[in-house]
């Protein structure tokens, strides 16, 4: 009889064990194919705020007076996706080939800057240039390649007016950020001016060179920048002056410079 309880009792565990191992299986296979999902951020020129898509986000924009001063004006826009812990220091590339005369070096400047601006006002959140000459292939508008890049193309026909997008792929449930990419419209014309050979200091200051029809690549990126960590654009004319503006301007150079809700955004997420 002892030897029948016995064999009960083992055959009872085995069981146990079973059901338990199964219960645990597809939980571990439905995170490992958890769908990913992409958004789309565009950059317009300014002089295209009677867009249907901006207008309707007017809608819900918050009430208040103007904030003339970044520095004072609190508002940000964040749809809680983000990057994990455990993926930073994000790497990423750089293709520069481009249309106009905007140097290699230039770019990975302007680039490495923002990235520079948005870690000193979240220190956790570093992004580390892999490589910023690379030749990219393929279409990265529509496939991920598992590479966070910057490049120029000309994507008029797909983004009809675009200054640049940036597409964010992340995981569907956890909102886990796995890819961004940045495509500069090579359509337009671009350039660099070093900040201090036009005597911007920041945090706060306002350099524009009404005679430049170019669009400076540092100003372009540190805005795309707030995107790859995920804060959205703002289009109440409030927030023109805070780098998530969602509108940008020839020979404009402020949006190198953080207000202070673009600070707050980052520092919420991270």
């Amino acid at each position: 009889m002892k030897k029948i309880i016995n064999e009960s009792l083992l055959g009872v565990l085995i069981l146990a064990l079973i059901f338990g191992f199964l219960a645990i299986a597809p939980a571990s296979a439905s995170k490992d194919k958890e769908p990913v999902d992409r958004a789309v951020f565009i950059h317009y020129p300014k002089g295209f705020e009677n867009r249907p898509d901006v207008l309707e986000q007017l809608k819900h924009a918050k009430p208040g007076i103007n904030c003339p001063n970044p520095n004072t004006c609190p508002d940000y826009k964040y749809s809680g996706i983000h990057w994990p812990s455990t993926s930073m220091p994000v790497t990423y590339v750089i293709d520069p080939t481009n249309g106009d005369s905007v140097s290699s070096v230039n770019i990975q400047v302007a680039i490495e800057k923002g990235f520079t601006t948005w870690s000193a006002a979240e220190p956790t959140a570093v992004f580390i240039d892999n490589n910023s000459n690379v030749t990219i292939t393929g279409d990265p508008t529509t496939t991920r390649d598992g590479l966070n890049s910057f490049l120029f193309r000309d994507i008029s026909a797909q983004y009809p007016n675009a200054l640049a997008v940036t597409f964010v792929w992340y995981t569907r449930f956890s909102k886990a950020i796995v890819e961004t990419d940045t495509i500069f419209n090579d359509s337009y014309d671009w350039s660099y001016t070093d900040p201090a050979s036009v005597g911007f200091s920041g945090p706060y200051g306002d350099y524009t060179n009404t005679g430049l029809l170019s669009y400076d690549v540092g100003d372009i990126a540190t805005h795309e920048q707030g995107h790859w960590l995920m804060l959205n654009d703002l289009y109440n004319n409030r927030d023109s002056e805070l780098t998530m503006y969602g509108y940008g301007t020839a020979g404009e150079m402020k949006k190198i410079s953080l207000g202070l809700g673009d600070k707050l955004g980052i520092q919420k997420i991270y």
